[in-house]
């Protein structure tokens, strides 16, 4: 298994659990894919279907105050999963917002959810994570 793999099977299945007991996130769940950094924007437009150039903007914004977001502050649930990715990555992380029409493209893609919510990026040393809020109702 490639260490790219690893680590979004291990933040999926992380947030996946946490999308199920929250009490706020509803219906939804969270998807995440990992990237190496040089063959980040290749892949994920490859993947995903993408004929556009791929913009993403920089946000000041940290994965604590990000999550806290979808998961409507619940403070504990976020904590917790900042905690099990400091674990395996604890560099510095830059986020990242997709432009809207990323979002669109993507939801009418309708690749990992019926209908996608929210999506944003995360930057490590090495690695890109894509975080993908949607649900299949």
């Amino acid at each position: 298994m490639k260490l790219e793999d690893y680590y979004g099977s291990y933040l999926e299945g992380l947030l996946n659990m946490a999308s199920s007991i929250s009490k706020s996130i509803g219906p939804s769940f969270v998807k995440v894919d990992c990237y190496k950094k040089e063959t980040f924007k290749k892949e994920f437009t490859k993947f995903y279907n993408i004929n556009e150039e791929l913009e993403l903007i920089e946000s000041s914004n940290s994965l604590d105050t990000t999550l806290l977001s979808w998961f409507n502050n619940e403070k504990e649930i976020v904590e917790s999963i900042t905690y099990w990715f400091n674990i395996k990555l604890s560099d510095n992380k830059k986020i990242y917002l997709p432009e809207e029409k990323i979002i669109n493209i993507l939801d009418n893609e309708q690749k990992d959810f019926y209908s996608l919510e929210d999506l944003f990026f995360i930057e490590c040393q090495n690695y890109i994570f894509v975080f993908l809020l949607g649900n299949n109702e």
